[in-house]
């Protein structure tokens, strides 16, 4: 796959004199852009940024923007906008929670970035270093590295980090049905830097050989200035925000009419608004549904026209690369017609959020539709698919509260409650079972599915304390426990030592899940990784760790994941903003036969007990059932019109089947015949 600079790089060299981008009194051809980039790529690199490294971005002036992004990329890095208008604590949360190795602004804005001690790159103070660094093109830059990382703003909470790949904006904006971009296009870069819309304008029209028009923030700010800047400024191609597409077209319907390919999104839009833009626009108009998490848009609807008795917009079709899947709360596609929550696959989709494991188990998961690899991004939206494929957007999945793992309502007037009125908001019936107790029932319960599986040899997988090894060592012939605590190994040793129940079957060994070679080469009948999983940084790394210890199980063996946390109940157990930890859907589970090698049969077991706590209805066991990997052996076919020995052939144990086809013996032969 090709990289975006590689990608900018070959339009230079198809035409190095054409205008790349309008920024008032600034005009740039292509060399002139790549030129700068280059030294300030080069600038960068001699100051420490290396390949994959984070460099913040923090400028109020869309050229400034532009030449960092792109020297960011050529250096190999990924670049990180700093919105000047953030507050300062909240910015200053951003880059520490980043760990930048360089920020590039000017001299104005350096007060405005916390005292962190992160070095600066002064494009005003710095000025002659940069120019006198080399125009040559450096050549760090991979496919494999994210473009820039945004950060969401939600609700509740601290913003999110979100690194958009860079294949997914390749599928944004080159070669993009949805959407065509050519070099006579002039595109609109009116998006805040920080919004993942501004991925869509700049790179749609840098890889694209078209100009790139910066849109000043006064401009933006009135509905008739605007619309003049628009027309003289010749933009064919332009994205609005909701909102703000909203009030231009108030204030004055035909504003827009002259851009040839007009984009809106972010948030719903009024049909009565549409309508009346689509009454005085002659060219496309597409409504855009998308978020930072699938790479800006990823649904589009062209918008022909707008029924007077319509109540909403259509969310559209599928972009390129995007499948979409709309899905029960069993991840179960639903019939066309259906009531679903949208999921978005395919290579728009991020790798997870930044730092954040337990929101990105919520959000991201593995895409059981797809091939080897694949995620898909749950939106938290609920959509009805029309038999051609168009997708309507019903509501917002809203899941109830939770307390202590038990399911509570809240009390309101939809809910029949009288406001001001004697109510009852919850109830707690105490349950002596709930404590000590109901840990000794999950034991017991784990011990009870392990003792129903081959467990001669068992290796154990962050054994911790011991909970569920002190009682299974007795069954088994050998049984090694790792962990990489040696503090949790020495409990482990001294409770065992203290109830009496050394044993010389046990060995405890200091390892981590992802490095087990101090276990040697041996084969065990099981392998148990139980109520670590939780700790596992993400889904990759738990694909390596399964993938390497299905390879340590003999044929017929079984590789057992205990106590794993259910995604898809965890709406009912916990508030998720206060999860922290892996949390996986039972359907990743499942995608893995066949996925990785030699794993044949995959069991979901949920659990039970006669507790409903965190520790039994919202957790599950998996059993993944290794199987020989069969060779294959050549098929020799005899000459049937010479004379053949059957009894010699069977003798030799050669003789299969009969081929239905021909009505003559398939002939196998064994390697020791």
């Amino acid at each position: 796959m090709t990289d975006l600079a590689t990608l900018f790089e070959a339009r230079v060299d198809a035409d190095p004199t054409r205008t790349a981008a309008e920024f008032g009194q600034w005009t740039w051809t292509y060399g002139e852009l790549d030129a700068r980039a280059n030294r300030l790529a080069n600038h960068l690199i001699e100051a420490g940024v290396i390949r994959g490294a984070f460099v913040g971005i923090c400028a109020d002036r869309r050229p400034d923007m532009v030449v960092a992004a792109l020297a960011v990329l050529k250096a190999g890095a990924v670049y990180v906008p700093l919105d000047t208008e953030l507050p300062a604590d909240r910015l200053a949360w951003v880059i520490e929670d980043v760990d930048l190795a360089v920020v590039v602004t000017r001299r104005g804005l350096r007060p405005l970035l916390p005292a962190t001690g992160t070095a600066a790159v002064l494009l005003d103070a710095d000025g002659p270093q940069i120019a006198a660094a080399s125009p040559a093109r450096p050549r760090g830059q991979s496919a494999t590295t994210a473009v820039c990382l945004t950060y969401t703003s939600g609700p509740t909470g601290p913003p999110k980090g979100v690194p958009a790949p860079q294949r997914g904006v390749l599928r944004l904006v080159v070669d993009a049905g949805h959407l065509p971009i050519s070099p006579v296009d002039r595109v609109a870069f009116a998006a805040r830097f920080a919004f993942d819309s501004a991925l869509f304008e700049i790179w749609g029209a840098l890889l694209n050989g078209a100009c790139l028009i910066g849109v000043p923030e006064e401009v933006l700010a009135s509905p008739r200035d605007l619309a003049r800047f628009v027309r003289r400024s010749r933009i064919s191609t332009m994205f609005l925000t909701t909102a703000r597409f909203t009030e231009v077209v108030r204030a004055d319907a035909g504003a827009l009419a002259s851009v040839a390919q007009l984009l809106v999104g972010d948030e719903p839009v009024d049909p009565a608004v549409l309508r009346a833009a689509r009454a005085r626009h002659g060219g496309t108009l597409l409504n855009c549904y998308g978020s930072a998490e699938t790479t800006a848009f990823a649904v589009v609807h062209e918008v022909d026209e707008v029924a007077p008795d319509a109540e909403s917009v259509p969310l559209g079709w599928a972009i390129d690369e995007t499948p979409l899947y709309v899905l029960d709360e069993l991840m179960r596609p639903v019939p066309d017609g259906t009531t679903g929550e949208l999921y978005i696959g395919g290579s728009g989709v991020a790798s997870g959020y930044w730092r954040r494991p337990s929101q990105t188990a919520l959000a991201f998961m593995a895409d059981p539709f797809a091939g080897r690899g694949g995620r898909m991004y749950r939106t938290g939206d609920l959509v009805t698919r029309r038999p051609n494929g168009l997708l309507d957007l019903v509501g917002r999945r809203e899941g109830p509260a939770g307390i202590r793992g038990f399911r509570t309502d809240w009390a309101g007037p939809a809910n029949g409650v009288r406001p001001g009125g004697p109510r009852t908001i919850a109830r707690t019936v105490p349950d002596a079972r709930v404590g000590e107790s109901g840990v000794d029932e999950w034991r017991l319960g784990t011990l009870s599915l392990l003792s129903e599986l081959p467990h001669d040899t068992v290796l154990e997988i962050g054994c911790g304390d011991g909970d569920v090894a002190r009682d299974l060592v007795a069954r088994t012939r050998r049984y090694v426990a790792t962990d990489p605590s040696p503090a949790a190994l020495d409990r482990f040793r001294a409770r065992m030592t203290d109830d009496g129940r050394a044993d010389d079957r046990l060995e405890l060994v200091l390892a981590a899940a992802d490095d087990l070679s101090a276990v040697g080469a041996a084969l065990f009948d099981m392998v148990l990784v139980e109520s670590v999983v939780q700790f596992f940084p993400h889904l990759d790394y738990l694909r390596r760790v399964l993938a390497d210890v299905t390879a340590r199980v003999r044929d017929g063996g079984v590789v057992v994941i205990a106590d794993v946390r259910n995604l898809a109940l965890l709406k009912h157990s916990c508030d998720p903003a206060e999860e922290d930890g892996l949390v996986v859907h039972p359907a990743w589970f499942r995608a893995l036969a066949g996925a990785v090698d030699r794993i044949g049969h995959v069991e979901v077991r949920h659990k039970r007990g006669p507790v409903a706590d965190e520790l039994t209805r919202y957790r599950y066991d998996v059993v993944l059932h290794v199987v020989r990997t069969a060779a294959v052996e050549p098929v020799e076919w005899p000459d049937w019109g010479d004379a053949v020995d059957l009894e010699r052939w069977a003798a030799a144990g050669t003789v299969s089947e009969v081929d239905g086809a021909g009505g003559r013996p398939a002939v196998s032969r064994r390697a020791d015949a």
